[in-house]
């Protein structure tokens, strides 16, 4: 989507209505319908111990501005409008008591931690939903956004992605400035 750029009017001018479509009906209907897309994983994924891994997503509930792909770099979203995004998340594992589960953002493959990464110690052998902190991103056309995960339970950890909190991943466009 392009963000609407608006005209300066001047006194005098007269209004066309190609003008008030272009700088009123279009602005409008951008911000009633801004870039949004909700993804989340319905197919477990294995995590190995000790190693922080991209988080998959295989289900697109919105995407109104090709952020995801469900056949190419899955984990991923890419902002096509540039501007501030509102990011949302998180990754539940199964069952399991040993050790540790932490949740980080990623933008363009470069793990945020201070920004939003939040670890759970031994979960005590329920699944666990891991959050991640939701937070705001400003993100320029091709920048890229993805949820890692990293467990140290000393074995494979899959995600549980058949409960009614399957690991997800949202962003939604709330400004250009």
């Amino acid at each position: 989507m392009t963000v609407p750029v608006q005209i300066t009017w001047v006194a005098g001018q007269i209004v066309t209505a190609a003008q008030l479509n272009a700088n009123v009906r279009d602005a409008v209907n951008f911000l009633l319908n801004p870039p949004a897309a909700a993804v989340r994983q319905t197919v477990a994924q294995t995590l190995t111990t000790g190693v922080t891994t991209a988080i998959t997503m295989d289900t697109e509930d919105r995407d109104n501005d090709g952020m995801h792909s469900t056949s190419s770099n899955t984990s991923r979203l890419t902002a096509n409008t540039p501007g501030w995004y509102h990011a949302a998340g998180g990754v539940t594992f199964v069952a399991n008591a040993t050790g540790a589960r932490t949740v980080f953002w990623r933008v363009n493959a470069i793990v945020m931690p201070p920004l939003g990464g939040i670890e759970i110690g031994n979960p005590g052998g329920a699944s666990s939903r891991v959050p991640c902190s939701p937070y705001p991103f400003f993100l320029n056309a091709t920048d890229f956004l993805e949820i890692v995960a990293n467990q140290n339970s000393g074995a494979n950890l899959n995600t549980e992605a058949l409960t009614g909190e399957q690991p997800s991943l949202s962003a939604l466009w709330c400004g250009s400035s």
